[in-house]
Protein backbone atom coordinates (compact mmCIF):
# COMPACT_ATOMS: atom_id res chain seq x y z
CA UNK A 1 0.00 0.00 0.00
CA UNK A 2 3.20 2.19 0.47
CA UNK A 3 4.49 3.90 -2.76
CA UNK A 4 8.39 5.00 -3.11
CA UNK A 5 10.28 7.47 -5.16
CA UNK A 6 12.87 5.86 -7.90
CA UNK A 7 15.35 8.49 -9.59
CA UNK A 8 17.55 7.60 -12.81
CA UNK A 9 21.62 9.58 -12.54
CA UNK A 10 23.93 8.99 -15.45
CA UNK A 11 21.74 9.85 -18.72
CA UNK A 12 19.07 11.05 -20.02
CA UNK A 13 15.58 9.93 -22.50
CA UNK A 14 15.26 7.10 -19.63
CA UNK A 15 12.61 4.25 -20.19
CA UNK A 16 11.46 2.08 -17.24
CA UNK A 17 10.19 -1.47 -17.11
CA UNK A 18 9.32 -4.25 -15.13
CA UNK A 19 10.61 -8.08 -15.36
CA UNK A 20 8.98 -10.77 -15.34
CA UNK A 21 7.22 -11.54 -12.11
CA UNK A 22 6.99 -8.65 -10.71
CA UNK A 23 3.92 -5.53 -10.74
CA UNK A 24 2.03 -4.28 -13.74
CA UNK A 25 4.67 -1.74 -15.51
CA UNK A 26 1.13 0.39 -14.38
CA UNK A 27 2.70 0.63 -10.84
CA UNK A 28 4.68 3.19 -11.56
CA UNK A 29 3.63 6.85 -12.06
CA UNK A 30 5.61 7.64 -15.15
CA UNK A 31 7.98 5.05 -17.69
CA UNK A 32 9.77 8.18 -19.43
CA UNK A 33 10.14 10.33 -16.81
CA UNK A 34 13.88 11.09 -14.52
CA UNK A 35 11.79 10.03 -11.61
CA UNK A 36 9.00 8.16 -11.05
CA UNK A 37 7.20 6.46 -8.25
CA UNK A 38 6.77 3.10 -7.79
CA UNK A 39 3.83 1.73 -5.97
CA UNK A 40 3.96 -2.15 -6.57
CA UNK A 41 1.22 -4.55 -4.48
CA UNK A 42 4.47 -7.40 -4.45
CA UNK A 43 7.90 -7.25 -4.69
CA UNK A 44 9.10 -5.54 -8.50
CA UNK A 45 12.34 -5.48 -10.08
CA UNK A 46 12.25 -2.24 -12.41
CA UNK A 47 14.49 -1.95 -15.30
CA UNK A 48 15.28 1.91 -16.13
CA UNK A 49 17.43 1.88 -19.82
CA UNK A 50 18.78 5.19 -21.20
CA UNK A 51 18.33 5.86 -24.22
CA UNK A 52 20.85 8.81 -24.67
CA UNK A 53 24.26 6.60 -26.05
CA UNK A 54 22.49 3.60 -27.39
CA UNK A 55 26.19 2.22 -28.63
CA UNK A 56 27.25 2.14 -24.60
CA UNK A 57 26.47 -0.89 -23.04
CA UNK A 58 25.79 -0.07 -19.64
CA UNK A 59 22.94 1.82 -19.92
CA UNK A 60 20.58 -0.36 -17.93
CA UNK A 61 20.38 -0.62 -14.25
CA UNK A 62 17.76 -2.23 -12.43
CA UNK A 63 16.18 -1.54 -8.58
CA UNK A 64 14.17 -3.78 -6.77
CA UNK A 65 11.57 -2.76 -4.58
CA UNK A 66 10.58 -4.96 -1.65
CA UNK A 67 7.12 -5.20 -0.81
CA UNK A 68 6.65 -6.98 3.02
CA UNK A 69 2.89 -7.17 4.50
CA UNK A 70 1.70 -4.59 6.53
CA UNK A 71 2.37 -6.27 10.25
CA UNK A 72 -0.91 -7.46 11.56
CA UNK A 73 -2.11 -9.00 14.79
CA UNK A 74 -5.23 -10.09 16.73
CA UNK A 75 -7.21 -8.36 19.54
CA UNK A 76 -6.85 -10.97 22.26
CA UNK A 77 -9.17 -9.55 25.57
CA UNK A 78 -8.04 -11.81 28.87
CA UNK A 79 -8.68 -11.84 32.21
CA UNK A 80 -6.72 -12.72 35.42
CA UNK A 81 -7.31 -12.78 38.99
CA UNK A 82 -6.14 -10.22 41.25
CA UNK A 83 -2.61 -11.26 42.10
CA UNK A 84 -2.04 -14.05 39.41
CA UNK A 85 0.26 -13.30 36.90
CA UNK A 86 -0.60 -14.21 33.12
CA UNK A 87 1.04 -14.09 29.54
CA UNK A 88 0.05 -11.38 26.83
CA UNK A 89 -0.05 -12.55 23.67
CA UNK A 90 0.21 -9.99 20.24
CA UNK A 91 0.12 -12.48 17.08
CA UNK A 92 1.36 -10.73 14.21
CA UNK A 93 2.36 -11.33 10.49
CA UNK A 94 6.43 -12.89 9.97
CA UNK A 95 7.83 -10.53 8.29
CA UNK A 96 10.31 -11.46 5.24
CA UNK A 97 13.70 -12.66 6.28
CA UNK A 98 16.16 -9.67 7.80
CA UNK A 99 13.35 -7.92 8.49
CA UNK A 100 12.74 -7.24 12.51
CA UNK A 101 9.94 -6.31 14.03
CA UNK A 102 9.38 -3.55 17.09
CA UNK A 103 6.58 -3.85 19.47
CA UNK A 104 5.64 -1.31 21.96
CA UNK A 105 3.12 -1.19 24.76
CA UNK A 106 1.58 1.37 26.64
CA UNK A 107 1.19 2.36 29.50
CA UNK A 108 3.52 -0.26 31.16
CA UNK A 109 1.99 -0.36 34.50
CA UNK A 110 2.22 -3.86 35.79
CA UNK A 111 3.92 -5.07 32.93
CA UNK A 112 7.01 -7.38 32.96
CA UNK A 113 8.34 -5.62 29.33
CA UNK A 114 7.24 -3.22 26.71
CA UNK A 115 9.38 -4.11 24.16
CA UNK A 116 8.42 -7.63 23.43
CA UNK A 117 5.02 -9.27 22.07
CA UNK A 118 4.75 -11.58 24.90
CA UNK A 119 4.84 -9.70 28.06
CA UNK A 120 3.36 -10.87 31.18
CA UNK A 121 1.18 -8.61 33.69
CA UNK A 122 0.46 -9.03 37.33
CA UNK A 123 -3.01 -6.39 37.45
CA UNK A 124 -4.64 -5.44 40.75
CA UNK A 125 -7.06 -3.65 38.68
CA UNK A 126 -9.05 -3.41 35.06
CA UNK A 127 -6.49 -2.24 32.39
CA UNK A 128 -6.20 -1.34 28.46
CA UNK A 129 -3.02 -1.94 26.85
CA UNK A 130 -2.20 -0.52 23.62
CA UNK A 131 0.72 -2.26 21.26
CA UNK A 132 2.14 -1.07 18.19
CA UNK A 133 3.83 -3.33 16.28
CA UNK A 134 6.08 -1.80 13.10
CA UNK A 135 9.14 -3.22 10.96
CA UNK A 136 12.70 -1.45 12.36
CA UNK A 137 13.76 1.62 10.36
CA UNK A 138 10.10 1.23 8.38
CA UNK A 139 7.99 3.46 11.01
CA UNK A 140 5.35 3.38 7.88
CA UNK A 141 4.62 0.03 8.00
CA UNK A 142 2.86 -0.36 11.68
CA UNK A 143 -0.49 -1.67 13.49
CA UNK A 144 -1.91 -0.66 16.45
CA UNK A 145 -4.30 -2.08 18.69
CA UNK A 146 -5.78 -2.82 21.92
CA UNK A 147 -5.52 -5.51 24.66
CA UNK A 148 -7.81 -5.34 27.46
CA UNK A 149 -6.99 -7.27 30.54
CA UNK A 150 -10.20 -7.38 33.01
CA UNK A 151 -9.01 -8.04 36.91
CA UNK A 152 -11.14 -10.16 38.30
CA UNK A 153 -11.79 -9.69 42.29
CA UNK A 154 -11.95 -12.82 44.77
CA UNK A 155 -14.63 -13.61 45.93
CA UNK A 156 -15.76 -14.95 49.90
CA UNK A 157 -17.86 -16.79 51.54
CA UNK A 158 -19.24 -15.59 55.11
CA UNK A 159 -21.22 -18.70 56.53
CA UNK A 160 -19.22 -20.26 59.59
CA UNK A 161 -19.79 -23.67 60.51
CA UNK A 162 -23.74 -24.05 62.14
CA UNK A 163 -25.75 -26.45 63.36
CA UNK A 164 -29.67 -26.65 62.52
CA UNK A 165 -32.92 -29.17 62.82
CA UNK A 166 -32.95 -31.31 59.50
CA UNK A 167 -34.73 -29.61 56.68
CA UNK A 168 -33.97 -25.85 57.90
CA UNK A 169 -33.58 -23.63 55.07
CA UNK A 170 -30.05 -21.90 55.39
CA UNK A 171 -29.31 -18.52 52.97
CA UNK A 172 -26.55 -18.87 51.41
CA UNK A 173 -23.83 -15.49 52.33
CA UNK A 174 -21.41 -14.79 49.50
CA UNK A 175 -19.76 -12.05 47.38
CA UNK A 176 -17.54 -12.74 44.36
CA UNK A 177 -17.07 -11.45 40.79
CA UNK A 178 -20.47 -12.44 38.27
CA UNK A 179 -17.65 -13.23 35.60
CA UNK A 180 -16.49 -16.06 37.70
CA UNK A 181 -18.35 -19.25 36.93
CA UNK A 182 -19.88 -20.98 40.69
CA UNK A 183 -20.09 -24.57 41.33
CA UNK A 184 -21.30 -26.34 44.50
CA UNK A 185 -20.82 -29.72 45.79
CA UNK A 186 -21.83 -31.73 46.90
CA UNK A 187 -25.60 -30.85 45.45
CA UNK A 188 -28.00 -32.39 47.56
CA UNK A 189 -30.48 -29.91 49.61
CA UNK A 190 -29.14 -26.99 47.15
CA UNK A 191 -31.82 -24.88 45.61
CA UNK A 192 -28.81 -24.21 42.24
CA UNK A 193 -25.87 -25.45 42.09
CA UNK A 194 -24.25 -23.30 39.74
CA UNK A 195 -25.07 -19.59 41.68
CA UNK A 196 -23.33 -18.11 44.77
CA UNK A 197 -25.86 -17.69 46.87
CA UNK A 198 -28.28 -20.90 46.40
CA UNK A 199 -30.47 -21.60 49.66
CA UNK A 200 -29.48 -25.22 51.35
CA UNK A 201 -31.96 -26.96 52.54
CA UNK A 202 -30.04 -29.90 54.36
CA UNK A 203 -31.27 -33.83 55.04
CA UNK A 204 -27.92 -34.65 56.58
CA UNK A 205 -24.57 -33.54 58.21
CA UNK A 206 -22.81 -31.84 55.45
CA UNK A 207 -20.02 -30.09 53.96
CA UNK A 208 -20.60 -27.97 51.16
CA UNK A 209 -17.74 -26.52 49.00
CA UNK A 210 -18.32 -23.60 46.39
CA UNK A 211 -15.83 -22.91 43.35
CA UNK A 212 -14.66 -20.19 41.35
CA UNK A 213 -13.60 -20.86 37.84
CA UNK A 214 -12.56 -18.79 35.00
CA UNK A 215 -10.09 -19.21 32.32
CA UNK A 216 -6.89 -17.23 33.83
CA UNK A 217 -7.40 -17.96 36.95
CA UNK A 218 -6.53 -20.65 39.17
CA UNK A 219 -9.91 -21.73 40.66
CA UNK A 220 -10.71 -21.25 44.09
CA UNK A 221 -12.74 -23.05 46.62
CA UNK A 222 -14.50 -22.33 50.03
CA UNK A 223 -16.64 -24.46 52.39
CA UNK A 224 -18.51 -24.85 55.51
CA UNK A 225 -20.11 -27.54 57.40
CA UNK A 226 -23.36 -27.94 58.46
CA UNK A 227 -24.23 -30.14 61.29
CA UNK A 228 -28.34 -31.63 61.18
CA UNK A 229 -30.06 -32.46 64.53
CA UNK A 230 -33.04 -34.41 64.31
CA UNK A 231 -36.27 -32.55 64.58
CA UNK A 232 -37.06 -33.15 69.00
CA UNK A 233 -39.90 -34.93 69.61
CA UNK A 234 -41.37 -33.72 73.04
CA UNK A 235 -43.70 -35.36 75.45
CA UNK A 236 -45.38 -33.97 78.53
CA UNK A 237 -46.77 -37.00 79.67
CA UNK A 238 -50.48 -38.15 80.27
CA UNK A 239 -53.05 -35.97 81.12
CA UNK A 240 -53.65 -36.20 84.70
CA UNK A 241 -56.44 -35.44 87.62
CA UNK A 242 -55.31 -33.97 90.94
CA UNK A 243 -57.32 -32.91 93.73
CA UNK A 244 -57.72 -28.85 94.47
CA UNK A 245 -54.62 -27.95 96.40
CA UNK A 246 -52.84 -31.09 95.66
CA UNK A 247 -49.43 -31.52 93.60
CA UNK A 248 -48.44 -33.57 90.90
CA UNK A 249 -45.20 -34.48 89.46
CA UNK A 250 -44.84 -34.08 85.62
CA UNK A 251 -42.71 -35.78 83.20
CA UNK A 252 -41.58 -34.76 80.25
CA UNK A 253 -39.54 -36.51 78.04
CA UNK A 254 -37.50 -35.69 74.54
CA UNK A 255 -36.34 -37.96 71.82
CA UNK A 256 -33.52 -38.64 70.98
CA UNK A 257 -32.05 -38.12 74.12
Amino acid sequence: GDSVSLTAVGGGGFVWSVLPGGDALSSLSCTTCKATVAKPSKTTQYVVTSTLNTYCSKNKDTVTVKVVPAPTHNRIDTAACVGTTIQLDAPYTTPDAGISTVFKWTPGTYLSSTSISNPTVTPISTMTYAVTVTYAGKTRCQTKDTIMVSALQYFQLFNKDTSVCRNTPIIVNATGDPRYSYTWTPTNGISDPTILNPIITPDSSTTYYVTAKHVGCPDSTAFFTVTVQPTPLLNAGPDKTVCAGDTVHLYATVSPS
